[in-house]
């Protein structure tokens, strides 16, 4: 193996940039996991510490893959040095309660635990103030990582940040509305319905659709409400109308007459029943799809159902609660991109869902509000 001749290279050996920082000002790599600084060239130093207990711990607590049996070949000290690393000690999971059985991963806890500093702008340093740590660790059950760890995961956050703007960016970019008649569709069919009430000849057309199923989603671990985010064709052709005018097929459509916005909707996690499976399974299904939460079928209860868009479509439509925690959280959820669905993951405070709610105009669909009204009657009626 080639000498190591630098940090970089150094960081890289020994579990990457998630593990180590380089601060150049003092020449020295500090490990994120454990709050360690050690020289960066004194490899040596480093060695120790990677097969102390203490590290040996974090890497299994965090799943950074193993680097026993490494060898390395560097100059210190103006001599060569030859150093195996021993392999990784069978080190205990560090959780605070029952050994070996955490009821709370410490990953999530430490990006809760980001997601509530920057919600409050709380400086970094401050979670290494002795009453902090000691509160957190006492009500919340687990150990708190340090200013280093933190401020990795906000970056990693950041980043997600910037991607749920770029996401917002294509779902505003409505191009080339054109208006045409339906011939055929897998999701609607058009009918019209000739019938006698009280003899009376009467006549009413309707749209032949699926059956649904919406979640009220709650995440216990945040107390946040789960929604998602979408363009909704139909709601921006009605601004788009409201604004315009009647818009026929084949007439011509401004764009600028409503911004895009207007047909972006925040609704309950929801899909259509188009499976041979039971209600609750397809309401699993498109919680993981849409949210990215893999929640437990014994999770999800079943509120109630009830006919909707009742003067077009009419078909039954049925409302389920579920409740998550932050490590069911196993992807980022945004729907099934080769089926053209485009979904933000947006979550809400109880605080704020209350504040929208009594807003006198909102972009939520009928389902979604009483989902909403269900949950803050039966679930959190006393806060």
């Amino acid at each position: 193996m080639p000498k190591v001749t630098n940090p970089d290279q150094l960081i890289n050996d020994f579990g990457g940039p998630r593990v180590w920082l380089y601060d150049p000002s003092e020449k020295k790599v500090h490990c994120i996991f454990c709050d360690t600084s050690c020289p960066a060239n004194r490899r040596s130093c480093v060695i120790s510490h990677v097969e102390s207990k203490k590290h040996q711990a974090q890497l299994v607590i965090h799943g950074i893959p193993d680097i026993r049996g490494v060898k390395l070949e560097y100059e210190e000290d103006d001599e060569a040095v030859v150093a195996v690393v021993e392999d990784r000690l069978e080190a205990p999971l560090l959780f605070r309660g029952e050994e070996n059985e955490p009821e709370v991963s410490e990953i999530p806890f430490a990006e809760d635990l980001c997601r509530l500093l920057r919600t409050w702008n709380v400086p970094l340093n401050k979670v290494e103030e002795p009453d902090f740590v000691r509160f957190l660790e006492k009500y919340a059950g687990a150990e708190v990582p340090n200013r280093f760890m933190l401020a990795k995961i906000m970056e990693e956050q950041g980043n997600e940040r910037e991607i749920s703007l770029q996401r917002s960016r294509a779902m505003e970019n409505i191009t080339e509305l054109k208006v045409a008649p339906l011939t055929e569709s897998r999701f609607v069919k058009p009918l019209r319905l000739h019938y006698k009430q009280d003899d009376i000849p009467k006549v009413w057309d309707i749209i032949q659709c699926h059956a649904s199923v919406a979640v009220v989603l709650f995440n216990i671990t945040n107390q946040t409400l789960v929604f998602v985010r979408q363009f909704r064709p139909p709601v921006y052709f009605s601004a788009l109308r409201r604004a315009q005018g009647q818009i026929e097929p084949g007439s011509e459509i401004n764009l600028c007459a409503a911004n895009p916005k207007k047909g972006i909707t925040l609704e309950l996690c929801a899909g259509i029943v188009d499976k041979n499976k039971s209600l609750a399974e397809i309401a699993q299904g498109e919680i993981l799809e849409e949210c990215g939460y893999e929640v437990p079928i014994g999770n999800i209860r079943q509120i109630q159902t009830f006919p909707s868009s009742v003067g077009v479509g009419g078909e039954s439509a049925t409302l389920f609660y579920a409740e998550a925690t932050s490590d069911m959280r196993k992807g980022k959820g945004g729907g099934v991109v080769e089926e053209g669905e485009l979904i933000e993951v947006v979550e809400m405070s109880l605080t704020e869902t209350r504040a929208m709610m009594n807003q006198p105009e909102v972009t939520m669909p009928p389902m979604a509000l009483y989902g909403l009204s269900w949950f803050f009657m039966n679930k959190m009626s006393l806060t």
